[in-house]
C-alpha cells in the first residue's frame, strides 16, 4: 500500500513581472502571460516607486521575471539590480540563448535562480515545438542551452529544467529530457498545456505513472495561487516534479465569468503599456476585472481579497 503524499504548503509572496513581449522562439503553445504588446521595462525612479508601492501592499519577498523571453530585455541587469537593493529575492524563466558572459552579468546582477524552459534535444524533435522550422537554427539554440546548463553547473547555480507537455505525442522528447537531467543530476518538472486542457494532463499522468513509474511522495500547494506542483520519485530516487492547476478563484475576479479558465487565478502580472504600469490578473480576459492600472488595483476589492486569502 502507498503512503499518502506528504502536504506542503506555502503564502503566495510572489509576482511575475513581465520585462520583455519579445522572445527569439515561437514556441506553439504560448500563451505570453495573457498578453501580447507591452514595453521593455526600463529601471529608473517610476519603475521603483511602483515596485515600491505593490511590495508595501504585498508584502513582497520575490520577483519572477517573465515575458517573452526575459533576456531578450537589454536592461534587464539593471532592473535585477534594482529589486535586489530592494530586498526583493530575484528569479527568471528562460530559454538561454544568450552567451556566457551574459550568462555571468545576469548572476552577478541578482539573480538567484533559473528556471530553463526546454523543450527537445535533437533539432527534429525541438520545431515540433516549434512555428518556425529551421533545422540548422533549432540546432543551435540546443547547443546554447547545454553548454549554458554546463556553465550553470560549474558555478553551482540554482537551475531547473522545464519542458511542456500537450499531448502523449511529446512523451518521447519529454523522456529525453528526464534523462539528460537525471544524467546530470539537475532538477526538472513537466508542465501542462494550459491551451489543452486534459488532453495534457492525460499525457502527464502516463509518463509520471506508465512510463517512469514513478511514485507520487509529496504535493506542493501555494497558498492564493492555484500552482501546485507534485513531486514523484523513480525507481532509482530521481525526483522531479509535475506542475500543475488546482481550483483557486477569487469572487471579485471570476464570479459571473463566461470564459473558458485555463488558468484559476494563478497571481499577480505585473506589465507596463505606453509607459504606465498594470495589473493582470487573468490570462484568458481583459477588462475592468481582471486588467487595470496599479494605482486602481492598489484600491481595488481584489487586492482586498487576495491578502484577506493570504492572511486566513
Amino acid at each position: 500500500m502507498h503512503e499518502q503524499p506528504l502536504i506542503e504548503t506555502e503564502k503566495n509572496s510572489s509576482i511575475r513581472l513581465k520585462v520583455t513581449n519579445r522572445c527569439p522562439w515561437e514556441c506553439t503553445f504560448c500563451h505570453k502571460e495573457g498578453s501580447w504588446d507591452i514595453d521593455d521595462i526600463r529601471w529608473n525612479q517610476a519603475t521603483e516607486d511602483n515596485m515600491k508601492k505593490l511590495t508595501g501592499a504585498l508584502n513582497l519577498k520575490e520577483v519572477h521575471f517573465s515575458g517573452g523571453e526575459p533576456s531578450s530585455n537589454s536592461r534587464l541587469e539593471e532592473i535585477s539590480e534594482g529589486l535586489s537593493s530592494m530586498g526583493l529575492e530575484v528569479k527568471t524563466t528562460s530559454n538561454a540563448q544568450f552567451s556566457e558572459l551574459r550568462f555571468k552579468k545576469l548572476i552577478d546582477s541578482g539573480i538567484k535562480s533559473f528556471n530553463f524552459s526546454i523543450h527537445a534535444l535533437t533539432p527534429e524533435n525541438f520545431i515540433k515545438t516549434q512555428n518556425k522550422k529551421d533545422l540548422y537554427w533549432a540546432k543551435k539554440c540546443i547547443e546554447k542551452q547545454k553548454k549554458i546548463i554546463a556553465r550553470a553547473k560549474e558555478l553551482n547555480i540554482n537551475i531547473k529544467l522545464n519542458t511542456v507537455i500537450s499531448t502523449e505525442d511529446d512523451i518521447e522528447r519529454a523522456k529525453e529530457i528526464y534523462d539528460f537531467a537525471k544524467k546530470n543530476n539537475i532538477s526538472v518538472r513537466f508542465l501542462n498545456d494550459l491551451g489543452n486542457g486534459q488532453i495534457s494532463i492525460v499525457a502527464l499522468k502516463k509518463i509520471s505513472e506508465d512510463i517512469l513509474q514513478a511514485e507520487k511522495f509529496k504535493e506542493k500547494i501555494v497558498t492564493g495561487s492555484s500552482s501546485k506542483t507534485s513531486y514523484y520519485k523513480d525507481k532509482d530516487g530521481f525526483e522531479f516534479g509535475i506542475k500543475e492547476i488546482r481550483n483557486n478563484k477569487l469572487k471579485t475576479l471570476c464570479e459571473g465569468c463566461k470564459e473558458s479558465c485555463t488558468e484559476q487565478f494563478y497571481g499577480i502580472r505585473l506589465e507596463q503599456k505606453d509607459g504606465k504600469f498594470y495589473v493582470r490578473l487573468c490570462i484568458d480576459r481583459k477588462d475592468e476585472k481582471s486588467y487595470m492600472p496599479l494605482e486602481e488595483f492598489l484600491e481595488s476589492n481584489q487586492l482586498k481579497e487576495i491578502n484577506n486569502l493570504l492572511n486566513e
